[in-house]
């Protein structure tokens, strides 16, 4: 049996030859798309087992003479289609469409509606003399399978390995199946059969293919062919063999270069050996997969970039070249560069001492890790050379020596690694103000409380220490006292305007020559609308972004709505765990004339609005 799909424009879009029982299904069936546009003719045909010879003398008889009566029906849009038939009574009126149990050719055609028709064919009896009955299907004005994909893998392959090949159609193959024909470039190197089955109902199959060993890296295309549809798939023969290959160390921590040393047995021609190098996890490294050793060489190293892993990897490599393929295994460890320095404090008396904390991304290897550490300004703050964390560690600790100021110091620290350096900043103070602090974050309705505190105790009377404001969206007190004996005072903060977004202010603490000041950020309310540009003409897109005061601890769903049909704002955004905020898009369509709009925003029990002008 077989299948065949024309290509040309007035041929059947399928011919097909298969059968009814003797392995089959006792029922064919199958389905095209039909476009509503032209005709759909289906049509089967089959040799029916002889009948008995009809009695002499007899003409004309209407006994019907067919052993296997097929039937031949197609559904369309809930209707179902059958054949068309003669009257033998009235042979000279014109064909209708009905049940025909005597001819061995019966045909459909109709308009279908557009999409799927489906094509069934079965026997009124049961089949003789063997239980089955071969018979073919023409179809005409339908579009029949086609294919629609084919990959071969791997895409790199040593010679004398095997790919496995996967072919795609867009629909079930037809009862009986259908045959995909393939070529190959190089059909030495990478033999393919001359066609490949797809079973009956299948829409992928996949087949493998046995490759032949090759002296020098071969490409070879792979082609598919059904009907008038033509797939290639590209795949690339290695050949083997290396004396040794290794990585030296053998151990690298991600983020860090490795290098590869690769050595064949005899040197290199006089165009240079090229060798072919692979690997296992190309997510983890990425290197140039050919190596060439130079004419009259041994060896060649190549360089290996690896990412920065949470665990030891191990990535397996191989290098070809005519002769045995080699292998080596590169190891990458959890990178142990410096990850981050803090200082405590990070606002100290002149002559005091500050305590310093590196912390690498992983614990240290055996050995330890060595960071080493630099002052921007050695005349006011010192640190030891280096600090090193010990194994098995993440953090490691050091000390920070001052000299006593006559005024305000500001000092860099850095701690390093081979391939990454982070920064702390320390404020060497005189004597005065040695800090200003406040929450960081303010809401308008709740106000705050700040704190001044002292180089060394308040002497008699007291210590007054102005305070100011860069903004009217806070006031503080104009000073506040620190009593006698102590070194700290507090103070209130009250939030004056309410801005329709978040404001930064700096609170500033002076006492005598010395001051320090702090940043807070007053914030509308629990939640607070953001739109930009601050007008919105026709036709435009502007930027929306929904503010929390405090970070979302799971994903935060706010509802989005606005009061004009001019105006419009998805349902509803999202502002992730450990979020603030989110942004959506505030589509304008045409304006006339000057307006306004309210957007408003609603979740998690807060709500928000911001009226946005419009313009045409």
């Amino acid at each position: 049996m077989c299948s065949l799909i024309l290509d040309s424009v007035s041929a059947p879009d399928m011919i097909q030859e298969t059968s009814l029982g003797g392995g089959n299904p006792d029922t064919y069936q199958y389905e095209v798309d039909c476009d509503g546009q032209s005709d759909l003719k289906v049509t089967i045909v089959w040799t029916d087992p002889p009948h008995a010879a009809m009695p002499g003398g007899v003409l004309n008889d209407r006994t019907p003479m067919l052993i296997n009566d097929l039937d031949l029906r197609v559904e369309n849009d809930g209707k179902t289609y059958e054949p068309w038939v003669l009257n033998p009574e009235k042979p000279a009126d014109p064909a209708t469409t009905g049940d025909n149990t005597v001819d061995n050719v019966e045909q459909v055609v109709f308009r279908p509606v557009a999409g799927k028709c489906k094509i069934t064919v079965s026997a009124k009896n049961a089949l003789q003399p063997s239980g089955s009955q071969a018979f073919s299907i023409i179809i005409t004005g339908a579009k029949a399978a086609e294919l629609v994909g084919f990959d071969v893998n791997p895409k790199q392959i040593y010679g004398g390995n095997r790919l496995t090949a996967t072919l795609t159609l867009d629909r079930r193959a037809p009862s009986g199946g259908l045959l995909v024909q393939l070529t190959s470039s190089h059909p030495k190197v990478v033999p393919v059969p001359a066609q490949v089955r797809f079973k009956s109902g299948l829409e992928t199959t996949e087949f493998t293919i046995q490759t032949r060993q090759v002296q020098d890296p071969v490409d070879v295309t792979i082609t598919a062919k059904y009907g008038s549809t033509t797939l290639s798939s590209t795949v690339s023969v290695n050949p083997r063999g290396i004396k040794t290959f290794y990585f030296e160390p053998a151990t690298v921590p991600g983020g860090q270069v490795a290098k590869g040393h690769v050595v064949i047995g005899q040197a290199a021609p006089a165009e240079g050996a090229v060798l072919t190098i692979a690997a296992s996890n190309k997510s983890l490294v990425s290197f140039d997969w050919k190596v060439t050793i130079p004419p009259g060489e041994l060896e060649a190293t190549f360089d290996v970039s690896t990412k920065e892993v949470n665990s030891v990897q191990e990535v397996n490599f191989w290098a070809a070249y005519p002769g045995p393929t080699r292998t080596a295994t590169l190891r990458i460890a959890p990178s142990t560069e410096v990850d981050a320095l803090s200082l405590n404090p990070a606002k100290v008396l002149g002559g005091g001492t500050v305590t310093g904390t590196v912390r690498i991304k992983n614990p240290a290897n055996p050995g330890g890790q060595v960071v080493n550490l630099a002052s921007s300004d050695t005349s006011v703050a010192t640190v030891p050379d280096s600090v090193t964390v010990p194994a098995g560690s993440s953090t490691a600790t050091f000390s920070v020596s001052t000299v006593a100021v006559s005024a305000q110091k500001a000092v860099v620290i850095t701690a390093s690694t081979p391939n990454r350096s982070v920064t702390a900043s320390l404020s060497v103070k005189p004597e005065g103000i040695l800090e200003v602090s406040a929450p960081p974050m303010i809401v308008a309705t709740a106000g705050g409380t700040g704190t001044v505190v002292l180089t060394s105790p308040a002497g008699a009377g007291g210590a007054t220490v102005s305070l100011s404001a860069s903004s009217g969206a806070l006031s503080v007190p104009s000073s506040v006292v620190v009593p006698q004996g102590q070194t700290s005072a507090t103070f209130p903060i009250t939030v004056q305007v309410v801005s329709s977004a978040a404001q930064d202010v700096t609170i500033t603490a002076t006492l005598g020559s010395t001051s320090d000041s702090t940043v807070v950020r007053v914030v509308p309310a629990a939640m607070w609308l953001e739109v930009s540009p601050s007008v919105l003409t026709s036709n435009t897109v502007g930027t929306g972004r929904v503010n929390l005061a405090t970070a979302a601890t799971s994903g935060t769903v706010i509802r989005l709505r606005s009061n004009n049909s001019k105006v419009r704002v998805p349902a509803s955004v999202t502002v992730p765990a450990g979020g603030t905020s989110a942004t959506f898009q505030v589509r304008v369509s045409r304006v006339t004339r000057s307006e306004s709009a309210t957007i408003t925003a609603t979740g998690a029990g807060r709500n928000a609005t911001i009226t946005i002008q419009l313009a045409p």
